[in-house]
Order: C-alpha cells, then sequence, then structure tokens
C-alpha cells in the first residue's frame, strides 16, 4: 500500500495502516451505482492521527484530492485489471462504499492507484478493492451455480466454481420446509483455485414430494457462504403396480408383490438411511412369478430403508422400516 497526501498544516501527523486477509464483502455494507461488488478477500484499515496526544484526523488539514495505491496478488483474483477500481467509506458514512477510482495494471499480481473520480479521496478509513459495474473481477465471487435436479427418483445434485480461496469442503443441506435443513454429505473442496472446477452428489433418498437442498462453502476459518435454495419435487409413485407388505416389518423381511398385468423385468436396488445400496436384484415378473421376499437374500437390521424398483416404464421408490 502505498499513499501521496495534500496537508495544508505542518502538525506531526501519525499513520497507521492495516491489511487484513478477510472479507470486506462480509460487512454487508451499501455499494455504488458504479461497483457490482467489493473483495471476498481483503480489506485496508487506515488511521491518521495528531502525533502529539493521538486525536483521530481522518479530514482535518487535509487540502485537495488524495491518492493511495493497493497492491493485490494472485488471492485476490484480478482477472479483468481494467475494470478494478478502489472503494473506501468515510467516518460520516460508515456502512456506505464510495468509488474512488482506478486501473488495475494487470491480471493476477499488480496494483492500482485511485483516481477521485466519481467520488473523491477525502479523508482516511477503509479501503478495498472493487469490481467495476461492467467487470468481471471475481474477486472472488466463487459459486457459479448450484442445481438439484431429479433423475430416476435420484436428486442429483451440481455445481460448479470460479476460483476457490482457503475452501475446506462442501456442506450440502437438505430440508422439507426451506427452513429447518440438515446435513445430507460433505464434500471436499480444492483448498485454492482459479480455474473453473465442477462438483456433482446425489441424494437417493429424497423426501417426498418436496425436497429443498442449499449449499454450504466452509474455508478453513470456519467462515460459511450459502447458496440460494433449489427445490424438486418427487411424485407420489403410490398408484404404481406394487405392494410393499408388512410394512413397517421385523426382521423376517418385506415382501413386494406384483400388481400388474404383463410380463416385466425389473432392478430393485435397497439402500439405507446414508444412501448406501446394500442390494441389488434383476427379477422378472410373469406369471409364474408375481411376489418375492427381502428375507433370505439379505439380513436387515433394525431401521430405515428405502427401495427402488426400476422398469423400463417408471421407478417405484418405498420408504420401508424394520422394527424389533
Amino acid at each position: 500500500m502505498q499513499l501521496s497526501e495534500r496537508n495544508s498544516v505542518s502538525t506531526s501527523i501519525t499513520y497507521k495502516a492495516e491489511s487484513f486477509n478477510a472479507s470486506a464483502r462480509s460487512f454487508s455494507w451499501t455499494v455504488p451505482p458504479t461497483v457490482s461488488h467489493v473483495s471476498d478477500v481483503s480489506y485496508w484499515d487506515i488511521e491518521r492521527t495528531q502525533t502529539s496526544n493521538g486525536a483521530a484526523l481522518p479530514t482535518q488539514s487535509l487540502t485537495g484530492n488524495q491518492s493511495i495505491t493497493l497492491y493485490y496478488n494472485t488471492n485476490d483474483v484480478v482477472t479483468d485489471p481494467t475494470n478494478l477500481t478502489i472503494c473506501k467509506n468515510t467516518s460520516t458514512a460508515t456502512t456506505t462504499w464510495i468509488d474512488i477510482g482506478g486501473t488495475g495494471a494487470t491480471a493476477g499480481t499488480g496494483s492500482v492507484t485511485s483516481t477521485s473520480s466519481p467520488s473523491p479521496f477525502n479523508s482516511y478509513s477503509r479501503f478495498t478493492l472493487a469490481n467495476k459495474i461492467t467487470g468481471t473481477n471475481p474477486l472472488p465471487i466463487e459459486l457459479i451455480y448450484f442445481n438439484a435436479s431429479i433423475n430416476n427418483a435420484v436428486v442429483d445434485l451440481t455445481w460448479e466454481t470460479a476460483t476457490e480461496i482457503n475452501n475446506d469442503y462442501f456442506l450440502i443441506e437438505k430440508s422439507k420446509d426451506a427452513i429447518y435443513f440438515e446435513p445430507l454429505e460433505i464434500v471436499d473442496a480444492a483448498g485454492n483455485s482459479t480455474t473453473r472446477l465442477k462438483y456433482m452428489t446425489k441424494d437417493r433418498n429424497p423426501f417426498s414430494n418436496v425436497t429443498y437442498y442449499r449449499l454450504c462453502q466452509v474455508d478453513f476459518d470456519g467462515k460459511k457462504t450459502y447458496s440460494q435454495i433449489q427445490s424438486v419435487e418427487v411424485k407420489n409413485n403410490e398408484s404404481v403396480n406394487y405392494l410393499i407388505y408388512p410394512n413397517p416389518s421385523d426382521k423376517n423381511g418385506f415382501n413386494i408383490v406384483y400388481k400388474g398385468n404383463k410380463k416385466q423385468t425389473v432392478e430393485i436396488e435397497l439402500s439405507d438411511l446414508t444412501g448406501k445400496v446394500i442390494y441389488t436384484d434383476k427379477i422378472t415378473f410373469d406369471d409364474t412369478t408375481t411376489s418375492i421376499k427381502l428375507q433370505d437374500q439379505i439380513l436387515m437390521s433394525q431401521g430405515i430403508y428405502f427401495l427402488r424398483i426400476y422398469s423400463d416404464e417408471d421407478v417405484y421408490c418405498k420408504k420401508m422400516v424394520v422394527e424389533k
């Protein structure tokens, strides 16, 4: 960081500058119309005081406009230097960013110097890098998208990041009401990356009717960032031609009865509450085989299971409970 100041008095002045490897965006301050977002990586605090008594002098004896040069590196993710600018707040508007102008020198590693346009730099406070409204600097906006889509009664969860800074892992959460969420799965992140990365996982046990999902990015320092909520609807398939009984069951197993009137070959998949598939088989239902019993094939302990029957026409999904 480098300062250039115009001072109208000869009083001895002390400057204290601190650099923070933390998000300026997390303050949630108002951004000016010329800026889309501020840095999610770093900011600087500059104090100006009278040397003799320590009195704060954020504006006193300053003449004209000052200038500041901020240096950035690859962690700041500057990809569009011509649309890089500097924002600051003021002592009278502490939660509002103003754009004091600037143009970056290079992408990746470089510097940007304020121009006092469109807003003047005439006080000392907090400073940060910012992306102009027409720019593409991530700074870094990490998440490009997070999607949830239904695929044969299984929900595909996909997301992509543009950059990752100190990103420890992703936590996928699910909910029945979009209010109270429960953890679904943890997926390791790349840590640090400046290239686009795609991720994917599945929810094999969505709730009946609507299931809501959100993605939580967790940094190494514990900071969390949440995506927008996505939802999928699993159609009620109780009208499909299968009967599962008894349900709940004891450890003697379940009967699967086919109630259709035509020959059909299906794939049976049984998974536990964590989504782990514990049994698969292929069955042909016809005039001689209209039912099977899940007993001898697999030992089912007490708990909750999900049965899926895949046919050429549909997917049947049923929650099954094993009691003592």
